[in-house]
């Protein structure tokens, strides 16, 4: 004789043959453990849902209770900030080698500068002055650069044209007046213009390079 009753939780209706009573199942609308009862319940609805030899008797407990995790309640680790400035390449993190000698060799032509203008400031005190703005041009040029400034690699390129343009007149005109200058004479001209130029040059190449370009932005 069949067995009529409800899930005591949401009042869903089943019926099942009375050869089940006292065994469990899972109700198939809330998932809650129901046991059948021994007796015959006269309630009856619509609704009522046949439990049948393939469904799963003796279910375990309810796991209907156990708080289920809602998506996305994971933690989120938090976003690191990003710098506001665009981020250097770990290649321009590292000072170039090239700018490390041309720094050198500006630094060497500073304290010949300010060598020559502590000796001449006694007999040619305007020299001494002009000579000593430019070396204190070099000097923030050399600080700029330090400090990664783009500004003061491109000002270091301008400056470094002028030499490059001066030695090379200088040469054209040590040439044309050769027969008039002793040979030791025009040799210290040629040495000192070839000196400047190469060491000009060199500064413009390595400050035009990509490396320091990418160091300096």
């Amino acid at each position: 004789m069949p067995i009529t009753f409800e899930c005591p939780s949401c009042q869903k209706s089943y019926r099942v043959q009375d050869t089940h009573a006292g065994k469990k199942f899972r109700c198939k609308n809330c998932e809650s453990v129901i046991s059948v009862p021994f007796e015959e319940v006269e309630i009856l609805e619509e609704d009522e849902d046949d439990w049948g030899e393939d469904d799963s008797w003796n279910a375990p407990p309810a796991s209907s209770n156990v708080p289920k995790k809602r998506p996305g309640s994971a933690k989120r680790r938090p976003k690191s900030k990003g710098r506001s400035s665009r981020r250097r390449s770990n290649s321009s993190d590292s000072m170039p080698v090239s700018l490390m000698v041309v720094l050198g060799v500006m630094g060497l032509v500073i304290l010949i500068n300010i060598g020559g203008v502590l000796t001449s400031i006694a007999e040619n005190p305007a020299y001494a002055v002009g000579r000593g703005m430019v070396t204190a041009i070099q000097l923030a040029l050399l600080i700029g650069l330090i400090y990664r400034s783009n500004v003061a690699r491109i000002i270091t390129i301008i400056f470094s044209c002028l030499p490059v343009i001066l030695s090379v007149v200088a040469l054209i005109g040590a040439f044309l007046a050769a027969d008039k200058l002793p040979a030791e004479t025009l040799g210290e001209v040629v040495f000192s213009c070839v000196l400047l130029f190469g060491i000009s040059a060199m500064i413009i190449t390595v400050l035009s390079s990509e490396s320091v370009r990418d160091y300096c932005s």
